[in-house]
């Protein structure tokens, strides 16, 4: 009996452990996620080149030249999203047509309200940082 109980004190103290490491793990990579999301693209783009300066050993001039292409990437990218955001927009336009379509009287305005807050927090995440 006391061995058994020994045994049972050893995988609760085990199981615990885990539980609390799990824990934690999720709580530092969910903070890692948010600071990426709050700081931008600049963020994204100096924990890319941090990165691979370090995966890859780049010297100095190597890092300013992946700063660069970071940089013009960043930049392309965005003049392609401004190319593609009134199809964008068409798209969320008509799919938000759809689903009033099937809503009844009582929902629409609950739904018209979370497109609102939906729209807000786009164009809030979308404003340069």
């Amino acid at each position: 009996m006391k061995r058994l109980k020994g045994c049972i004190g050893v995988f609760l103290i085990f199981f615990f452990g885990v539980v609390v490491g799990v824990a934690v793990t999720s709580g530092v990579i969910q903070q890692k996620v948010r600071d990426l999301v709050i700081g931008g693209p600049e963020k994204v783009v100096a924990v890319i080149v941090h990165r691979l300066k370090d995966e890859l050993d780049l010297d100095h001039t190597q890092q300013e030249m992946l700063q660069q292409i970071a940089l013009d990437t960043r930049i392309k990218l965005r003049a392609l999203r401004q190319q593609t955001e009134p199809q964008v927009e068409q798209t969320l336009n008509d799919a938000e047509a759809k689903v009033r379509g099937i809503l009844n009287p009582a929902q629409i305005p609950k739904f018209n309200e979370i497109v609102k807050r939906g729209r807000e927090k786009w164009k809030s995440d979308e404003a340069p940082k």
